[in-house]
């Protein structure tokens, strides 16, 4: 709330437009300078209208909004500037902007969200913040911070394919008698699935903004079917826990000193269970994709992500040596490193108050 005037009124940041989310330099709002030098706030088509900020003309508080569009002065384009905007007077919405109230939200309360678009609306010259000069342009990423995401998403789904299809012709042709070999597949594959879902597609829906909280885009309602789907018919990390012991057993029983239920067994063996099952996954998945014809970049990015989801593992088995050298690291380096100092001494005697004359 601001209180710059006389009446106090709620602000709003209109900055983010239905067709473009937070893509500033492609925003399509504008404010053209007329030939009496207010500016005609205008959204020239439906992709163009601001989506989310609360501007419904509820509890009798006025409303104001920081509105960034796109300066045109004649004819010639700006660049994107803020202007200050009446937006309704607590009841009822101002002349020329309109406010669509959007629909119910998952995980979150209401605070009156809604698109709000702009019909030719007349603003004073001193709507607009700050200078009419065009500002620097610079360079962007063409993807920006969703791409990674987004690529890396793409990328396990085609590899995902890959190894369903190779499975399941394995699950097929193995005889009912083998439960062994079945159920052990089928836990790979669901950890594996389900690793990926945890790591990329959370970011995913993040990286689509509001959108995400929204029934009608179901990211909400995929993200709870998923989590029955991550302990239906076995959790899986139960899955992992039976699963992994069963593959190296000797091996781990070697480790633990043959205590199975034991506090060493717990340290060692069951937080590296979950993990050892997703790593044979994502082996089963780099041959099944090559194997399948998969795009080679595809392929590569999938591996780049797999292997950034264990890199510590992979870290130390690579046999990279430590990198810090720091004196402070422990107590032992930085005795070391005092003890590598240039060392001064001498037998000299000095006496300030004799030697020094003038004194105050």
């Amino acid at each position: 709330m601001i209180g710059a005037t006389s009446t106090p009124a709620w602000a709003q940041f209109l900055l983010t437009e239905v067709a473009h989310g937070l893509d500033a330099f492609n925003l399509e709002t504008t404010a053209t300078v007329k030939d009496d030098g207010n500016f005609d706030l205008h959204t020239p088509n439906p992709g163009a209208a601001k989506y989310m900020p609360p501007t419904l003309p509820f509890g009798g508080v006025p409303r104001v909004g920081v509105v960034m569009a796109r300066l045109v002065v004649n004819g010639v384009d700006k660049g994107i500037r803020p202007f200050v905007v009446a937006l309704n007077d607590g009841k009822e919405m101002c002349k020329g902007v309109t406010a669509r109230e959007l629909p119910s939200k998952s995980g979150c309360r209401a605070v009156g969200h809604a698109i709000t678009s702009f019909d030719h609306v007349a603003i004073p010259p001193s709507a607009l913040l700050g200078k009419w000069t065009r500002t620097q342009l610079r360079g962007i990423s063409t993807l920006g911070p969703s791409g990674g995401f987004i690529l890396h998403s793409l990328a396990q789904g085609f590899v995902l394919e890959a190894l369903y299809r190779r499975t399941a012709a394995w699950v097929s042709a193995t005889p009912v008698e083998n439960v062994n070999f079945r159920n052990a597949i089928c836990a790979i594959v669901k950890a594996t699935m389900i690793g990926h879902w945890r790591r990329t597609g959370v970011n995913v829906a993040d990286r689509c903004s509001a959108q995400e909280i929204f029934d009608y885009n179901q990211f909400m309602h995929v993200e709870s079917e998923l989590r029955g789907v991550a302990i239906a018919e076995g959790d899986v990390l139960v899955l992992g826990l039976r699963l992994a012991p069963e593959l190296s057993l000797a091996a781990i029983l070697a480790a633990v000193r043959g205590e199975y239920r034991g506090a060493r067994a717990n340290e060692l063996l069951l937080p590296r269970c979950l993990p050892f099952v997703e790593a044979i996954g994502h082996r089963m998945e780099f041959e099944a994709a090559t194997n399948a014809g998969v795009s080679a970049p595809l392929v590569c990015l999938y591996e780049l992500g797999a292997v950034g989801a264990g890199l510590a593992a992979y870290v130390e088995a690579s046999g990279v040596e430590k990198y810090a050298v720091g004196a402070i690291v422990s107590q032992e380096a930085w005795d070391a490193f005092v003890g590598s100092l240039d060392v001064y001494r001498g037998s000299s005697s000095y006496a300030p108050f004799v030697d020094i004359k003038a004194r105050l």
